[in-house]
């Protein structure tokens, strides 16, 4: 690829995300396969947003385990100022880690979630309240647009990957179907009561929060899915 390398390509298929005509999925799993197996590469490829590394010599089993990882045991999607790619996040949830953690630290700690919890509620709101209009208009769409964002930002602060699943399937889906058309308002709709069901979840039902973020992105997948082939 002359003037652009591997870690280049990367950033700009990751990129393509913020752009208002997305000319393909931004989230779309990136193996790397290089010569310059260095811990520096591969420091630059995970900011670059890369899902999996490979380094040269390998084998054909280890591309198969990199190709499996790499679809069938996806991480939620981040978008931030900083990043944009796979969640590299290992960590538990700060509210129960570290024995000797004060207890007005903790209290400071979930009274901050409750906040983000309810600023995602208010969002979510406006989302159905704008697919209540007769048509989703440019402006409403880049409103939506950076809901998701924010929404994804605020479930990732929260360590919450179900909820930060669901924000990055409503990106997905702007991002798909404003390049395809128009925006549907049942699909932000679906979205934007999916956030209140997450929510009201938490730490209730973790199968039933999971079949809520899988039909999501089923509905997504199907929906553009259709609109292509039309």
């Amino acid at each position: 690829m002359p003037g652009l390398s591997g870690i280049g390509f990367a950033q700009r298929i990751r990129q393509e995300i913020r752009s208002r005509n997305p000319s393909f999925n931004p989230s779309i799993p990136i193996i790397m396969i290089t010569s310059f197996g260095t811990k520096k590469c591969l420091i630059a490829a995970r900011d670059a947003g890369v899902d999996e590394f490979l380094a040269k010599p390998f084998t054909t089993l280890g591309v198969a385990e990199r190709i499996d990882s790499a679809v069938n045991m996806q991480r939620p999607f981040i978008v931030s100022d900083n990043y944009i790619g796979p969640c590299r996040r290992r960590k538990v949830d700060p509210i129960l880690s570290g024995l000797k953690r004060r207890e007005a630290d903790r209290i400071a700690v979930v009274h901050e979630f409750d906040l983000e919890r309810n600023l995602m509620q208010g969002d979510a709101q406006i989302l159905i309240d704008i697919a209540g209009y007769e048509a989703i208009e440019e402006t409403s769409t880049e409103a939506i647009t950076r809901i998701g964002e924010i929404t994804a930002a605020r479930a990732h602060k929260i360590r919450d990957g179900l909820l930060e699943r669901a924000a990055m399937s409503l990106l997905k889906y702007v991002a798909l179907a404003t390049a395809q058309g128009k925006l549907e308002a049942d699909m932000v709709e679906m979205h934007g009561y999916a956030v209140k069901q997450l929510l009201d979840l938490a730490g209730k039902d973790l199968n039933l929060s999971n079949q809520v973020v899988d039909s999501l992105e089923r509905a997504v997948a199907k929906r553009t899915r259709l609109r292509a082939v039309a």
